[in-house]
């Protein structure tokens, strides 16, 4: 009886947790993020910490870094996408135009002597289309309101995630030692090692991906 009840208090109790995070994802999701950043740069923090560096200053250094990096990034990125974006929408009219006429050659040589009611048809689409326009419009005007309230997501992002990112460096130690006192002692040694084995290769594929982004950049910038 005892036992049917503690499997019971556990299936609520994951229940209840699984709600509570489907419902508050996306609060959560800055703080998910901030942790997995501060996971990351933390190697980091404690080759500063062991030469003599205080962590305060070497977590305040670190992230000062990072956020120069991401908006030089930025810095040079956007200008680019723009320019690119203008020259597509600059080049979007002459390239519908030799699709048309493509298509147009293609439907001849296929469809022969039925060309004319493909296109009457094709002709019947468009005449459709133009008088669901208005509907059309009301889904971009929907759209951008939904891209609105995303653009407010990723400023509110930018604006919570560095903050878990600092705190989360600063007392990174005491986290990993809450949650290691949290380990069964009759299994501390295995827990350790495959917590240890989990934490070599997630660090080995980040790098070793992060070096495939860098190489690529690097090549397609030449």
């Amino acid at each position: 009886m005892h036992v049917e009840r503690h499997v019971l208090f556990w299936i609520l109790a994951t229940a209840v947790l699984a709600f509570a995070l489907k419902t508050l994802a996306p609060v959560l999701l800055p703080f998910v993020i901030g942790l997995a950043i501060a996971y990351f740069l933390n190697p980091i923090v404690d080759k500063l910490t062991s030469v003599g560096l205080p962590r305060l200053v070497g977590t305040v250094l670190l992230l000062l870094v990072s956020s120069a990096a991401v908006i030089a990034a930025l810095v040079f990125l956007i200008p680019i996408l723009a320019e690119q974006t203008q020259q597509l929408i600059a080049a979007l009219p002459a390239e519908a135009a030799r699709f048309k006429s493509l298509a147009e050659t293609f439907a001849r040589e296929q469809l022969g002597a039925r060309f004319p009611e493909a296109e009457a048809a094709l002709n019947r689409g468009m005449t459709g289309l133009t008088d669901s326009l208005p509907s059309l419009v009301t889904s971009i005007a929907q759209s951008l309101w939904s891209q609105g309230s995303a653009a407010f997501n990723f400023f509110t992002l930018m604006l919570v995630t560095p903050l878990v990112a600092f705190y989360a460096l600063l007392d990174w130690p005491k986290i990993v030692a809450k949650v290691d006192s949290w380990v069964p002692l009759q299994h501390s040694g295995q827990i350790r090692q495959i917590a240890r084995d989990i934490d070599t290769r997630v660090s080995a594929f980040v790098r070793g991906q992060g070096i495939v982004c860098l190489v690529l950049a690097a090549f397609y910038a030449i």
